[in-house]
């Protein structure tokens, strides 16, 4: 069965520990996925999940809620016209599942996450189009040069 109509899918709340690409495949025009509040741990996704045109016409992903993520192990190249990304209260630490593929990505939400060092926020740079940047209230250390750096001035 193929639910090309389907464009929502909140999945919030429940037990879901695992994604894979057939969501896609079963719902092709899907633009909203809620995986908030699951079990998702580290292998949530399998390596094909976000590749090739997968999820391509997702905007919306709120993965938000799921403390056993620690890592996302394969980069996102598919989802390019992902708009919002929600990863906050999660185990997260590492930005580098990001691409310059999510050329749409405006929104990207890591409150309360596991960050601690500038550097792994430097993986920003590929997002160019990037309007939105949440890391409330992560371990963040960022010494006189990072700040320098970060404004774009050195020492």
């Amino acid at each position: 069965m193929i639910w090309h109509n389907l464009t929502h899918l909140d999945l919030s709340n429940n037990q879901v520990n695992k994604i894979d690409s057939s969501i896609f495949t079963l719902a092709p025009n899907l633009q909203y996925l809620d995986l908030s509040c699951n079990n998702l741990g580290q292998d949530f996704i399998s390596k094909d999940t976000f590749t090739s045109k997968n999820g391509s016409n997702l905007v919306h992903l709120d993965l938000s809620n799921n403390p056993k993520i620690g890592r996302i192990k394969y980069k996102i190249r598919s989802l390019v016209n992902l708009k919002t990304l929600l990863l906050s209260n999660t185990g997260i630490d590492d930005l580098e599942f990001l691409t310059g593929d999510l050329v749409e990505l405006k929104l990207l939400d890591c409150s309360n996450c596991n960050f601690s060092e500038y550097q792994m926020i430097e993986r920003l740079s590929v997002l160019e189009n990037l309007q939105e940047v949440r890391f409330f209230n992560n371990s963040i250390e960022c010494n006189q040069y990072d700040y320098w750096v970060f404004r774009g001035q050195k020492n």
